[in-house]
């Protein structure tokens, strides 16, 4: 298993030093297909190819470890991106984004980041990760040093999808419905 990661993160640092786009999306392709369904609320439906699953210790995405490179290889195809379009006499907007599986699936579909990064006006440098936390995203502030780095114009955040509906989190803030029952505040009005 630890080869195969040691294999996996070589083949990841290659490409990004040769931008290489190709052999990112090639590596998403190769390692991860559709599933049938998400294993929690709001992850990417997709899950390792039974041949690859052995490799890293898993059964389809039961492990964080299997998502957790699905996520560090679209975000390391993003920030290629990012450093192509930048390199030379870029004049758009520069954005730095942070969020969850609303702005990083990492493949199967097409997410906002990926539709404002086709604008040719916009550089997107994205620290988004599919299956994040706000709590993470806010202890973490990645995004500080990125818009130091970058000089980003614009920080876009995108959290609490997983926070509120995952892991049956929002069952607990919502009331049963109760047939007959008349809705009721539980704030007083002033």
């Amino acid at each position: 298993m630890e080869n195969f990661e040691a294999d996996l993160q070589r083949r990841v640092d290659e490409a990004v030093a040769a931008n290489d786009l190709a052999t990112l999306d090639g590596l998403l392709r190769t390692l991860y297909e559709k599933a049938d369904e998400a294993d929690r609320p709001l992850d990417a439906a997709i899950q390792l190819r039974p041949e690859f699953s052995e490799k890293i210790g898993t059964e389809g995405l039961e492990s964080n470890l299997a998502f957790t490179w699905a996520n560090r290889i679209a975000r390391a195809k993003r920030r290629v991106i990012y450093r192509l379009k930048t390199a030379g006499a870029f004049n758009g907007l520069k954005i730095v984004s942070e969020g969850d599986s609303w702005w990083q699936y990492p493949l199967l579909l097409e997410d906002v980041i990926d539709h404002l990064s086709g604008d040719p006006d916009k550089a997107i440098y994205s620290l988004c990760a599919a299956g994040d936390l706000s709590e993470r995203m806010a202890n973490e502030k990645e995004y500080v040093l990125a818009l130091e780095e970058t000089g980003a114009e614009l920080l876009l955040l995108s959290g609490g999808g997983n926070d509120l509906l995952g892991d049956g989190a929002l069952e607990k803030v919502l009331v049963k419905y109760t047939q007959g029952k008349k809705p009721s505040c539980s704030t007083p009005r002033h």
